[in-house]
């Protein structure tokens, strides 16, 4: 759970935290909140719910019930029950989803599999290769 300090940094309020625009964290949130990135993050969010918005770019893996892409996603994975691509988005990545959306005017570039329980799957990355 984020402390005090990261919580105000990260404007947490109403169950979602957001890291701003402008703001570029690296490193690992796991959050038991829902998470909105509008700036730029370099690693792993871990959430109940995260939105990665228009101008926003995640660098790194993506783990959570569900997840919605405005913005860009790379050089790591998504792990999630529900994936929805947005229009404009950007995502070089692999997708391991129970439900997907990829919407008209999204830019993806990877590999999906679908799976049962994908967020189990994030826990053994060594099943990425054989999923």
């Amino acid at each position: 759970m984020a402390n005090s300090i990261t919580r105000k940094l990260l404007g947490a309020n109403d169950g979602c935290m957001l890291l701003p625009t402008g703001v570029v964290l690296t490193g690992t949130l796991d959050v038991p909140l829902d998470l909105e990135v509008r700036g730029r993050l370099d690693g792993e969010a871990r959430a109940q719910r995260i939105t990665v918005a228009k101008g926003a770019e995640v660098l790194g893996d993506l783990v959570a019930h569900s997840v919605v892409v405005h913005g860009r996603v790379a050089e790591g994975a998504i792990f999630a029950d529900k994936v929805v691509l947005e229009e404009g988005c950007a995502v070089d990545s692999e997708i391991y989803y129970a439900e997907i959306d990829i919407r008209q005017g999204a830019l993806f570039e990877g590999k999906t599999r679908k799976h049962e329980a994908p967020t189990a799957l994030a826990e053994r990355t060594d099943d990425r290769q054989t999923a």
